[in-house]
């Protein structure tokens, strides 16, 4: 039995702190009260006056919260996204989401691969084994299918890519193609906001099968590119 930790797990121990009393320190202070539907409703207009008062503030403060949110992936950044597309409008609004979902789904893949890959890939040898050899064929495609479908949850995606071989340019860009569609689908809808009785009015079943077929078009493309070069 070791007495002393080595440097490596000195600095795993310490983050892995860091982080449950970052959640810690979250929960206890209630913000996940502020990321509630009903909260957005009521606050917009002091939301909006904020942002005309403070613009470049409000924005910032806006994006650092929004990547902590998605590190952690905490629930509720459907509602960020709509508070995001109300108040900074499509554009603007779909670049800060974009940057910021990005980014988070990025440290939330590393967290998970510096804490989380050598135990499980030593815990389920064979069968990472098998998964990893996928990886290096289709990661990409598998990576994308899985971002263009909204009942599949961020962090579990985030988690598992974490621990299989795909690198992380590719993850970054598979997240960010997989990721827009919806992303300019919630900004968009929140421009509406007083319309929209709740989250689940934006996906409709059109929608959701508009996702379904997007998830499966990386597929479809790479069986044609595959028929071409052996034809």
């Amino acid at each position: 039995m070791k007495l002393f930790l080595n440097s490596d797990q000195k600095i795993k121990y310490l983050l892995f702190f860091a982080f449950l009393a970052l959640i810690s320190l979250f929960f206890y202070f209630g913000l996940s009260a502020y990321i509630q539907f009903d909260f957005l409703l009521q606050e917009k207009e002091r939301l909006l006056n904020f942002y005309h008062s403070e613009p470049l503030l409000f924005g910032l403060g806006f994006l650092v919260f929004y990547i902590f949110y998605a590190a952690f992936s905490f629930p509720g950044a459907v509602l960020l996204t709509l508070m995001a597309g109300f108040i900074f409008q499509f554009i603007i609004g779909s670049l800060i989401v974009i940057f910021s979902s990005v980014t988070g789904a990025v440290f939330s893949f590393l967290i998970s691969r510096y804490f989380l890959r050598d135990y499980l890939r030593s815990r389920f040898k064979s069968r990472f084994s098998s998964i990893n050899e996928g990886f290096k064929k289709n990661g990409f495609f598998y990576l994308l299918s899985l971002r263009l479908i909204p009942a599949i949850p961020f962090f579990v995606v985030n988690v598992f890519m974490g621990v299989t071989s795909i690198s992380v340019k590719h993850y970054t860009f598979g997240t960010f193609l997989g990721m827009l569609p919806a992303i300019l689908l919630y900004v968009n809808a929140g421009q509406q906001l007083a319309d929209i009785e709740s989250p689940s009015d934006i996906l409709s079943f059109p929608v959701l099968l508009s996702f379904l077929f997007l998830a499966l078009l990386p597929w479809i493309l790479k069986y044609f590119v595959n028929f071409y070069k052996e034809s």
